[in-house]
């Protein structure tokens, strides 16, 4: 009788846990699979989904200004709603468990004094950027234009919302890979558009445009004369430019081709003897084609930056896989191989005049630099405010400048020059918070704060099976639950791929509809490709590389983010790009895998 009171004193209680078998008493209950209605998972996918538009629809820099990047706002927005909404811990527990950590139970992290202010700083600055951003374009209106002021400063608006969403969508291990592995199916989809290009459409374009030029410029929306400025820019791209895919400029493609070379490098590198034979094939592939393609493009900056990627992709994995000093001077002496094979390739078979412009392209830089520090100097509150630089630059333009720019060819002049020396400063104080983020985040930075501590460290590694820590020594149920395990890992894969190609089909759906298609010839190459490789890159089959070597992939994405990121800021410092929402989203992505939750 009193068994029976006690019962019902507790009829609210969970029915669910007073019927645990007698079998399971001994351990934790099980845990549920994670819901089809996951808010993290449909967050994952919907910036797979933002990862996929950004490759259909760039938007220039000048495509900005006119408005052209409002959808993309519109979408970074929706996905800044789903990443910031908390959701239910039981629908997200396999994913707490299954974190960053590795195959078992979640271990708390460590937050110090220094990383809550660099994580408070990391998700605030970009909002103080875009709110000052939004104050210069109406004040630097009139002169300015107010309409193409705005429509820049919503850019800036669409980074705020998105970045701190993005770190707490990306905050483990599987969905950081998985979302990584778009990013080089992404690349690979548009460097096979670019070899379409490079082989097909651009001799095909030049030959128009020497036997009817006007009617080519008139099919492009280029409205100019014979022997003025953007005559002249049209033709010297057609003679001299490489491919551009889906971009503007052939820089732009460089910066997305980069960053997908380098992820691939790094699982070719460190991923191969976990590779299946087809996995293998998919990375390899994607490797050749970033490569090629990043060559065709004939960026200066882009090679450079890559080959320092490279570089830095092997001193990080060395240094943390704690690899003989031998390896890693193999691994650099291979680099180096390949970089003075490519370019005596390039010095060879190219052309000549790539070479010999280098010093002129970057004294040209060093013009539209010091003009902006001009124009910052002379309006050192606003500057020029977002999407009036093309206007306002022109006053301080240097008399042997021939050029007409859009941008100042770098991120950081870029910044200066549309919110002054206040925008410049908060995004360096930015970069700062994230480099911070990303030296503690290090498994040495947070080996020794858990020695200090008393704490486990965390981000060991070593393969999963061979895991000496606490997680590997869990025998309770919940370990055993195959079923659920697989069901936790596949979650962020398959929200990745669900995002993604739901995109792909919308985009093909709407521009068919309004008549607008894309370059189907390029295309009907293009999709294949990048649909072939993400098959195999991108598997969710029991026994893959991702599943069954879950330290590694934390390893995989503390290797290449970081280097991959500072390649990529290379390169954005010597070409423009920075306000592309094709190459801003790559950035995001990276620095909110590099900086973490």
């Amino acid at each position: 009788m009193a068994e029976k009171k006690r019962l019902s004193s507790h009829r609210h209680s969970c029915p669910v846990i007073e019927r645990v078998p007698a079998d399971r008493s001994q351990g934790a209950p099980r845990t549920e699979p994670p819901s089809r209605y996951d808010r993290r998972a449909i967050g994952v996918g919907c910036l797979s989904a933002v990862i996929v538009y950004v490759a259909y629809f760039p938007s220039d820099s000048v495509a900005v200004e006119h408005g052209d990047a409002l959808w993309f706002v519109a979408l970074a927005i929706m996905v800044a709603m789903l990443g910031w909404i908390p959701a239910r811990r039981e629908s997200v527990a396999p994913w707490l468990e299954h974190g960053a950590g590795g195959g078992g139970p979640s271990q708390e992290r460590v937050a110090t004094r220094s990383q809550k202010w660099a994580s408070l700083g990391a998700d605030i600055i970009p909002a103080l950027i875009a709110v000052w951003m939004m104050v210069a374009a109406v004040a630097t209106s009139p002169p300015g234009n107010l309409r193409m002021a705005t429509n820049e400063a919503w850019f800036w608006v669409a980074w705020a919302v998105i970045f701190p969403a993005v770190r707490r969508l990306l905050s483990d291990a599987r969905s950081q890979a998985a979302v990584l592995g778009l990013l080089v199916v992404c690349a690979a989809g548009l460097a096979a558009h670019a070899m379409h290009q490079q082989f097909v459409g651009l001799p095909r374009s030049l030959a128009e445009f020497r036997r009817d030029p006007e009617q080519v410029l008139r099919l492009a929306g280029i409205d100019a004369l014979p022997g003025s400025a953007e005559w002249m820019v049209f033709e010297n791209r057609l003679l001299d430019g490489g491919p551009t895919a889906t971009f503007a400029l052939a820089n732009s493609l460089a910066g997305v081709l980069l960053v997908g070379a380098l992820i691939a490098l790094a699982a070719v590198v460190y991923g191969w003897r976990r590779l299946t034979l087809p996995q293998r094939s998919g990375w390899m592939a994607a490797l050749l084609l970033c490569g090629v393609g990043l060559v065709a493009t004939r960026s200066r900056s882009g090679l450079a930056a890559v080959l320092l990627g490279a570089m830095l992709t092997l001193l990080i994995g060395w240094r943390l896989h704690r690899r003989p000093a031998s390896g890693l001077l193999l691994g650099v002496a291979m680099v180096i191989v390949v970089a003075l094979s490519g370019g005596l390739g390039i010095v060879i078979f190219g052309d000549p005049e790539w070479v010999e412009q280098a010093p002129t392209s970057l004294a040209y830089r060093f013009q539209y630099w010091r003009s902006t520090l001009a124009m910052a100097v002379d309006r050192p509150l606003f500057a020029a405010g977002p999407g009036n630089f093309q206007s306002i630059y022109e006053r301080y333009r240097e008399p042997s400048a021939h050029e007409q720019i859009a941008d100042p060819h770098h991120f950081l002049f870029e910044t200066l020059a549309a919110g002054g020396f206040v925008g410049l400063g908060l995004l360096l104080v930015w970069l700062g918070a994230i480099g911070a983020l990303a030296y503690q985040r290090m498994p040495d930075s947070q080996r020794r704060q858990s020695d200090s501590q008393g704490s486990p460290s965390i981000g060991t590694f070593e393969p999963a099976s061979r895991d000496k820590g606490p997680a590997s020594r869990d025998k309770g149920p919940a370990s055993r639950d195959k079923g659920a395990e697989d069901n936790a890992t596949s979650t962020p894969l398959r929200a990745v791929v669900r995002g993604g190609l739901g995109m792909l089909l919308l985009v093909w759906v709407i521009s068919a509809a309004v008549g607008q298609l894309p370059d189907w010839e390029a295309q009907v190459i293009a999709v294949p490709v990048a649909l072939l490789i993400g098959l195999l890159v991108l598997p969710e089959r029991p026994g893959s590389w991702l599943k069954n070597h879950v330290k590694v992939s934390e390893s995989f994405s503390s290797v290449v983010s970081p280097a991959a990121l500072l390649a990529l800021l290379v390169h954005l410092s010597v070409s423009g790009g920075w306000t592309v929402p094709g190459v801003a989203m790559f950035a995001w992505v990276l620095a909110a895998t590099v900086a973490g939750s």
